[in-house]
């Protein structure tokens, strides 16, 4: 039986890199935002702008690494790598900082920028799968950096769920038996799956990657958000 599309909407990706740009869907827990992304890409400008220079110029003047980008709206399951006919590219805004508040007061970088997506890593939805009760993250690489993102499952009843109910959380690092495009996930076994628990930045630890224990070490941390999820 052939699933129902998922809407039409405005959707926010954390942007990361700076020779190897990656954007990663900022997932929430509501539709239709219920989903992990990775997409490598290009940005291109309108009027003379380059909004990736704009970009590692803020980030190198500000010392921040959470930039947003808000696409336009588009259908997010038709940036999936084995999407029939997938999306080649978009168009959004760019931000430094969080641009959801109301009112918004985020600095506005670039608009009008167009996104070509010359690799699209991993979709998956983080609803109706096992909660994870072990501490689990992502990894995959670029040619410029390796990262670590906290793999997400959507609690089965959010009302009964602790606070908050999860995290978001990327930082730069990588683990033993990572190679290529491939994304893998990196378990911590007898780790709990909460943020008190979540890997901090310059660590050396032991994970399990495909059933064998692999060296995991962590550089810095990108982005955290314990707080936009729900």
């Amino acid at each position: 039986m052939q699933m129902p599309m998922a809407p039409t909407s405005n959707h926010g990706f954390s942007l990361l890199g700076k020779k190897s740009l990656v954007l990663s869907h900022i997932p929430m827990f509501m539709a239709p935002h219920q989903a992990q992304m990775f997409l490598e890409v290009t940005l291109a400008g309108s009027a003379g702008q380059d909004p990736t220079k704009i970009y590692l110029d803020d980030m190198a003047a500000s010392g921040t690494t959470d930039y947003v980008l808000v696409s336009d709206p588009l259908v997010l399951p038709t940036l999936a790598p084995n999407a029939p006919d997938r999306l080649q590219s978009f168009t959004g805004t760019l931000y430094r900082g969080w641009p959801f508040n109301s009112p918004n007061t985020a600095p506005l970088l670039a608009q009008n920028v167009t996104v070509h997506v010359t690799r699209s890593l991993y979709f998956q939805g983080i609803t109706n799968v096992p909660v994870l009760t072990e501490l689990t993250y992502l990894a995959f690489r670029t040619e410029e950096t390796s990262y670590l993102v906290h793999k997400l499952v959507q609690p089965p009843d959010l009302a009964s769920a602790p606070t908050p109910p999860d995290f978001v959380q990327i930082l730069s690092g990588k683990a033993g038996g990572v190679s290529g495009p491939h994304v893998v996930e990196v378990a911590f076994p007898g780790v709990a799956n909460n943020f008190a628990q979540k890997l901090n930045a310059a660590q050396n630890l032991t994970g399990e990657v495909c059933g064998k224990h692999e060296p995991v070490q962590t550089v810095a941390e990108l982005i955290y958000d314990p707080n936009h999820l729900t």
